[in-house]
């Protein structure tokens, strides 16, 4: 296997799919066995190593679950050709299994995985590969808000981060922000130098990554602050009445949110309070983009207690 036919697989790896639900399990399990690379780590290892820090990522960058399924990715990703689990024989039923294996017996067994020897061997002496990879599994699953903690929560190195951009849509943040009189529709942050806006984002409410358009209507202009807190899932918007976006919309913060200091000033005063909408409906955020977050992103339920309104 070469660079292109790796990059190529991984870019057609198969994701679960339901509706409009996120299943980041497979990329987050690539991002960690990447930074194994980076460190020097072993190519196989075992289930029970991996059980609880991937875990850990889906609960922190996937969407808000009551459970979570590690062993999932661990022995699925084995169909996209760019992994190998290392079954037992009490395990070795057939050659392309479809029937789960629960992460008990994956423990109980000590099933080990890894990237097969051909392609662990490109990843160990190219570091260029390994950024593409890196690069391509983030760009085509998570915001680039987010990129950054991912890497730093599974072991990557974050440096290259610094230097590259995601290519954007141009017109979508010129016509977001235009539309919201360029300020952050949370805190109304409006700082310019000369006629340009400092650190204001058009943020997509529903991701690129999971199909949401760059549309008036799917964007809100907000800080780089509230952009980040945003695609983090420390808050959502709502509709305040049943009128969706005909109506007036309130910002919401997640009761998992906490902090000694910043918490009051950044969030908690604007709990319950109406966003600062553009004045022509058409251009205010659609109801079925602000539903698609609160479901997949927002770290739900929201806070009990009320802002300043």
């Amino acid at each position: 296997m070469n660079a292109k036919l790796l990059l190529d697989k991984l870019e057609k790896i198969t994701t679960w799919k339901r509706r409009e639900q996120r299943a980041p399990n497979k990329p987050l399990l690539l991002l960690y066995a990447l930074a194994r690379i980076e460190q020097g780590k072993t190519r196989l290892f075992k289930y029970s190593e991996v059980h609880e820090p991937l875990g850990n990522l889906l609960r922190e960058f996937g969407p808000p679950r009551t459970v979570v399924h590690p062993e999932y990715p661990f022995w699925r990703l084995e169909n996209d050709g760019v992994w190998q689990v290392a079954w037992p024989p009490p395990l070795q039923v057939r050659e392309r299994r479809t029937q789960d294996v629960s992460a008990a017996t994956l423990m109980e067994e000590e099933v080990e995985a890894g990237f097969p020897p051909q392609v662990q061997k490109l990843l160990e002496k190219d570091p260029d590969l390994r950024r593409r990879v890196a690069r391509m599994l983030l760009d085509a699953h998570f915001p680039t808000t987010l990129h950054e903690d991912i890497q730093s929560a599974v072991g990557l190195d974050t440096e290259w981060e610094t230097t590259r951009r995601r290519v954007r849509d141009p017109e979508f943040r010129s016509k977001v922000l235009a539309a919201w009189r360029n300020r952050c529709g949370v805190c109304g942050f409006d700082v310019r130098l000369g006629r340009t806006s400092l650190a204001l984002d058009a943020a997509h409410i529903r991701w690129k990554q999971a199909g949401g358009p760059d549309v008036e209507n799917n964007g809100l202009a907000l800080c780089a602050l509230h952009h980040r807190l945003f695609d983090r899932g420390a808050f959502t918007v709502q509709p305040a009445t049943r009128k969706a976006e005909q109506g007036p919309m309130e910002v919401l913060v997640s009761d998992l949110t906490a902090g000694t200091r910043g918490l009051q000033e950044s969030l908690m005063r604007f709990h319950g309070s109406g966003l600062l909408l553009p004045e022509k409906e058409d251009q205010r955020p659609e109801s079925a983009h602000l539903l698609w977050h609160r479901k997949e992103v927002f770290r739900g339920p929201a806070h009990d207690s009320a802002g300043p309104g």
